[in-house]
């Protein structure tokens, strides 16, 4: 016997049978309907359940304690981009999108540990970009066009030692002098996109300048970057420093780790640099020092008062 018609017979028999029974007709009028809202319920009313009673909230969410250079609310920011609202956390992958999510800001370099706790609480560990370094940037010709009473102002943007570029919001305009300055000619950011890398390898250069000074103490405020004009190394910039007085400037040389094989380390060009800046600092003839070969080393005690 064909199968479709035996199946097709024994449902004859049930319909046969309901018919027979009180209300049965009734019954067999809405069994689809009964089963079909079952089949509904199975694949779309669990997981609406799920998502009201086990969704990420917002106030059960904790971060690794913002730093005082970020001023925007990181939690406000991600929760609302990165659409938390919508994720369960009976979802195994609930971390992984945690993270990402997190990942996905521009003060956020990586995310280290998520944490579910009882109650629907999350813990978030995150490590934070930290501003190094302003890069000094000519307005573009839109801002030029646009400008009345004068020409238009360069403008500053914020970048970490990776060269990424950070969110322009959280700085107000007396916050620039707090970084190290950065200045190569007609320097713009590749991307023009916070959160990208700047893409120029000048900036690079002087970004691992500023790493190896950071936190020294040096009293460095700006740093030029012009073409070497064949000196060697690996880099073809040059790197030329200006004092915090705005008196001093000091021929550093090559980036750190891309000095000629003439040229002196850069813990060597540091020491220098610092007897000669303490030696020197009421003494305003003694403006330059290049640091660049071991012949300038003789220079600090050359230019002793």
């Amino acid at each position: 016997m064909d199968s479709s018609n035996e199946s097709q017979g024994i449902f004859d028999r049930i319909a046969s049978v309901l018919k027979r029974v009180p209300g049965g007709a009734l019954l067999f009028a809405i069994l689809p309907a009964l089963v079909l809202g079952y089949m509904g319920w199975f694949h779309y009313g669990a997981e609406h359940l799920d998502r009201a009673l086990y969704a990420l909230k917002k106030e059960n969410l904790s971060l690794t304690k913002q730093p005082d250079w970020i001023r925007s609310n990181i939690v406000d920011e991600v929760f609302e981009q990165g659409m938390l609202d919508q994720i369960t956390l009976l979802d195994p992958t609930s971390n992984k999108k945690i993270a990402h999510a997190f990942e996905a800001n521009h003060w956020v370099k990586s995310t280290s540990h998520v944490t579910k706790a009882f109650g629907g609480k999350v813990s978030v560990d995150v490590i934070y970009r930290r501003p190094l370094a302003m890069v000094r940037v000519p307005p573009s010709e839109s801002e030029e066009l646009a400008a009345t009473g004068g020409p238009a102002k360069d403008h500053f943007l914020p970048v970490d030692a990776d060269g990424v570029v950070l969110p322009t919001s959280d700085f107000s305009p007396n916050d620039v002098l707090k970084y190290f300055l950065i200045i190569a000619k007609d320097a713009r950011a590749s991307s023009g996109m916070t959160g990208m890398q700047f893409g120029d390898t000048r900036i690079t250069d002087a970004l691992k300048l500023c790493s190896f000074l950071d936190e020294k103490s040096v009293g460095i405020k700006q740093i030029d970057v012009v073409p070497t004009m064949g000196s060697g190394g690996s880099s073809p910039w040059l790197l030329t420093l200006t004092s915090a007085d705005g008196q001093r400037t000091i021929v550093w040389g090559h980036a750190p780790g891309t000095e000629s094989r003439q040229e002196s380390s850069a813990e060597a060009k540091l020491e220098r640099m610092q007897e000669w800046l303490t030696v020197n600092a009421d003494n305003p003839a003694r403006l330059m020092l290049d640091l660049r070969d071991a012949h300038s080393a003789s220079q600090v005690s050359l230019l002793r008062p």
